[in-house]
C-alpha cells in the first residue's frame, strides 16, 4: 500500500473490481500464460531459441528478423517524440523494435479492463498499484508469470541470488512474479533527505543546525534575512520525524520484537506535529505548503527564498548561484531532547519495478530475454555499453565513463550543445531512458567527478545521510496481501489514511489543536478498524520474514 492513499483510488478499486467480475463472468479472462508458454517454447528457430530449455545462454540478436512489439508507458505527460538512446541500442542488440504508446495513470484502469493490450507495460515514475498486479496477474492470468520463464533470464536469477529481497518485493501471495524488480543501490539511495543552500545560509550568518531547536532558530534568521519569506516550503516528514523518538517510519514499523505497530497514533508523531505547527504558526513553513506546485517551488529555490527542503532545491543548477557553482548540501539527521541518536528512515534498495508482459503476447520468451539485459553486471556484447547501469545512466563510454582506475569516481558525458543548459539528470529522462530499470549497483561506492548538481548532491549524501540511514527498513510498501487482507485494507485503511492526511494538515496549520484534540483523534483512528489493518500487516510481514 502506498502511504499517500487517496479516496479516488478507493473508488477506482471498487469500480475496477466490478468491471473485473463482469469480464471474468464473460469468460474473457482466461489462463493464457500456460498456453503461451508452450507455444513460445516450441516456436521456430527463426526467433533465435536454443534447442535446450535448461541450458540457455544469452545470445544476440535475440531474433534473426526485425520484430516489432508494442509497449505502453504508464505515466502523465510522457513525451515519446524523441527516441531514447538506451532503447535504441537495445533494439540494435536484440533486433526487437518497440512501438511505444502512452496512457495516463488515471486512464490505466480503462485500458486494463479492455482487450486492446500491448505486448508489455512499462511504468514511468510512480509504481504500479499492487491491486492491478493482483487482479490481472494473480487472479486474471493476463500478466505473464515470470517464474515460468526464469530459465531465459540468467542475469535476473543472479540478481535474485545476490539480493534475496529483490525476489521478495515482486513475489505475490501465490508465488508468482508478474513484474520485475528494480535494484537501486548507489550513494544517492536514501529516503530521508533535506537539502539546503549553503550560499544563503552563509549570507544570513547561520551555522549548519544539528538539533531541532537549532533548526528552528536558523529558520527564524533566514526568514528575517529574506524579508519575511518562509525558508521551508514543504513538510519534510521523512527526514524530521526520526528526531522526535526511536521510530524511523511514521507509518507502519516493526517495534523491535517482530510486532507491527502504527506510528501515526504514537507520542512521537504527536511531538512531531507540535513542532511543525510551531514552524507554521511562526511563518517559517510556507503558508501554502500544501498546494505549492513544482514550478513555484523551483522558483522559490532559485531565488534563495526556500533554503531547506527537497522539491525545487534538488534540481538547482549552476545558474541559480552567484558563484556559478552549485552550493548545495545535505543536512545531517537532527537530534532533540527526545532522541539523541542521529538516524533517519532507511532506503530499501530492492523495489517493485515494472515491465508487465501481456500473457497473450506472441513474444513472451523474447521479451524475457530482452529484459534480462537490464540485470547484467557486465557488458552483454562488446561495444554496446549495455548492462544494468545503462538503464539508469546510459551506456558506459557514451554517457558516462570511469574517472579513475579504482572505479570510485565517474564522469558524466553531456552533449556539448547541452552543457550549461541542462542538468545530466534531466538529460537522462529526456534522451536516454523513460524510467529506471533493472540492476543498478555498479556505483554503490562511487561518486561523480563531474562538477554540478549531481556532484554536490552525492557528496552531501555520502557525508551526511548514508552513514545514518536505517540499515533494514520496514518493508511496508512492498508487503504482499491476500485477497481477504487486501479487502480489509481497502475497506479500512483507505478511510484511515484519508483521515490521517486530513488531520495532519489541520494539526500543522492549527485548525485542530494537537494537545486538546489528540485523544479524540487516536480514538477515531482506532474506531475505523485499525486493529484489523494491523492484523493484515502482521500476517503479510510474517510471510515476508519466512520467505
Amino acid at each position: 500500500m502506498n502511504k499517500e492513499i487517496k479516496e479516488e483510488l478507493f473508488m477506482l478499486r471498487k469500480a475496477l473490481a466490478v468491471s473485473l467480475a463482469v469480464i471474468v463472468s464473460a469468460g474473457i479472462l482466461c489462463s493464457c500464460a500456460d498456453n503461451s508458454s508452450s507455444q513460445n517454447a516450441s516456436s521456430s528457430t527463426k526467433t533465435g531459441e536454443t534447442s535446450s530449455l535448461t541450458n540457455y545462454a544469452p545470445h544476440y540478436p535475440i531474433v534473426s528478423e526485425k520484430t516489432t512489439v508494442k509497449g505502453v508507458l504508464i505515466g502523465d505527460n510522457v513525451n515519446i517524440s524523441q527516441p531514447r538512446l538506451v532503447w535504441k541500442k537495445l533494439e540494435q542488440l536484440t533486433n526487437i523494435h518497440v512501438e511505444w504508446e502512452t496512457v495516463s495513470k488515471d486512464s490505466l484502469a480503462v485500458l486494463l479492463a479492455s482487450n486492446n493490450w500491448p505486448d508489455f507495460f512499462h511504468r514511468v515514475s510512480d509504481s504500479i498499484d499492487n491491486t492491478y498486479i493482483n487482479d490481472y496477474g494473480v487472479v486474471g492470468n493476463r500478466f505473464v508469470n515470470y517464474q515460468k520463464y526464469l530459465q531465459y533470464m540468467p542475469n535476473l536469477q543472479k540478481a535474485f541470488k545476490d539480493y534475496p529481497d529483490a525476489r521478495k518485493v515482486v513475489t505475490e501471495t501465490n508465488g508468482g512474479i508478474y513484474q520485475l524488480p528494480y535494484i537501486g543501490k548507489d550513494c544517492t539511495a536514501v529516503t530521508a533527505r533535506m537539502y539546503y543552500r549553503e550560499d544563503t545560509l552563509k549570507a544570513a550568518g547561520c551555522e549548519v543546525p544539528t538539533t531541532v531547536d537549532e533548526f528552528h532558530n536558523v529558520l527564524v534568521k533566514l526568514k528575517n534575512h529574506n524579508n519575511g519569506a518562509a525558508p521551508l516550503a514543504e513538510d519534510r516528514e521523512q527526514f524530521l520525524w526520526a528526531s522526535f523518538g526511536k521510530g524511523k517510519d511514521p507509518d507502519f514499523e516493526d517495534d523491535g520484537t517482530g510486532k507491527v505497530v502504527y506510528n501515526r497514533i504514537s507520542n512521537q508523531y504527536k511531538l512531531y506535529l507540535k513542532y511543525m505547527n510551531q514552524l507554521y504558526s511562526e511563518g517559517l513553513l510556507h503558508k501554502e505548503y500544501l498546494t505549492l506546485d513544482s514550478a513555484t517551488k523551483l522558483s522559490l529555490a532559485k531565488q534563495g527564498l526556500t533554503v531547506f527542503g527537497n522539491d525545487g532545491l534538488c534540481g538547482l543548477s549552476e545558474d541559480a548561484f552567484k558563484s556559478g557553482k552549485v552550493e548545495l548540501n545535505q543536512l545531517a539527521p537532527l537530534t532533540s531532547k527526545y532522541d539523541s541518536t542521529q538516524t533517519v528512515m532507511g532506503w530499501r534498495c530492492c523495489q517493485p519495478g515494472s515491465l508487465m508482459i501481456n500473457s497473450k503476447s506472441k513474444y513472451i520468451k523474447e521479451l524475457c530475454q530482452m529484459f534480462d539485459v537490464m540485470f547484467a553486471t557486465k557488458e552483454v556484447a562488446k561495444g554496446t555499453g549495455l548492462d544494468g547501469t545503462a538503464f539508469v545512466y546510459g551506456p558506459e563510454g557514451t554517457t558516462w565513463k570511469w574517472a579513475n582506475t579504482g572505479h570510485t569516481e565517474y564522469e558524466f558525458i553531456l552533449p556539448k550543445e547541452l552543457e550549461g543548459k541542462k542538468a545530466f539528470g534531466t538529460y537522462v529522462y529526456d534522451s536516454l531512458i523513460y524510467w529506471d530499470l533493472g540492476r543498478f549497483d555498479e556505483f554503490e561506492n562511487a561518486t561523480t567527478a563531474t562538477e554540478g548538481n549531481n556532484k554536490a548532491r552525492q557528496q552531501g549524501f555520502v557525508k551526511n545521510l548514508v552513514p545514518y540511514s536505517e540499515k533494514n527498513p520496514f518493508p511496508g510498501d512492498y508487503l504482499k496481501f491476500t485477497k481477504d487482507e487486501q479487502e480489509v485494507l481497502d475497506d479500512n485503511y483507505t478511510t484511515i489514511a484519508n483521515y490521517i492526511k486530513e488531520m495532519k494538515g489541520k494539526f500543522i496549520t492549527g485548525i485542530a489543536n494537537v494537545d486538546t484534540n489528540w485523544n479524540d483523534y487516536v480514538s477515531k483512528v482506532n474506531s475505523m478498524g485499525l486493529k484489523k489493518v494491523l492484523e493484515a500487516y502482521q500476517s503479510a510481514y510474517n510471510r515476508w520474514n519466512k520467505a
